[in-house]
């Protein structure tokens, strides 16, 4: 389990080249990331732009759309209570 939980604030370039490639839009979104350690501020810029260009790749793609990490604006880290490794839903 992860110790190091951030919620993490960036923006992104946003554009869909097929109907209007002048028209980009500066888009802003959060993610939760985790890490295994404590990051350092260059770490979770690269894990950010990481997820940005992973999802450009299986998604953003598909639908003919570009999207291009902009920046981190703000970082928060995320106070975890109780954690727990394997789920047992068989109750359920």
């Amino acid at each position: 389990m992860s110790d190091f939980n951030y919620k993490i604030t960036y923006t992104y370039i946003q554009c869909f080249p097929e109907i209007d490639s002048s028209k980009k839009k500066l888009k802003k979104d959060t993610i939760n990331l985790a890490f295994q350690s404590e990051p350092s501020e260059y770490e979770i810029e690269a894990k950010v732009k990481d997820w940005v260009n992973e999802l450009q790749t299986s998604v953003m793609n598909d639908i003919g759309c570009e999207i291009e990490f902009e920046e981190v604006i703000k970082f928060k880290k995320l106070k975890v209570v109780k954690g727990i490794e394997d789920t047992d839903l068989s109750g359920f």
